[in-house]
């Protein structure tokens, strides 16, 4: 059971992973999307589906959905992911 500021913590959490999401280029997406099922899946132990190749769209459903269902630690480790993400700089951005 969370505590109230935990619970606080991973509701804002989940907040800026649904809508930094969005903002996210294709690639980046997918690459959020196998943080979380690594996270998920080093958390929970046991046989596990392959990820498999999913439409843009439908990688940010899977994105929202898992979020809903995210612990703490696991929104964590997301958000560090998507960190990671933000701070790389755009390949074309860089030869100007």
């Amino acid at each position: 059971m969370l505590s109230g500021r935990n619970l606080r913590r991973l509701l804002d959490l989940r907040r800026r992973i649904t809508t930094e999401a969005v903002a996210l280029r294709s690639g980046q997406r997918r690459r959020l999307l196998a943080a979380m099922e690594t996270a998920r899946r080093q958390r929970l132990p046991g046989p596990r589906d392959p990820l498999r190749d999913l439409t843009t769209g439908e990688v940010l459903r899977q994105i929202k959905w898992l979020t809903g269902t995210l612990s703490l630690e696991e929104a964590e480790a997301a958000v560090g992911a998507l960190e990671r993400l933000k701070r790389v700089q755009p390949r074309h951005a860089a030869r100007r």
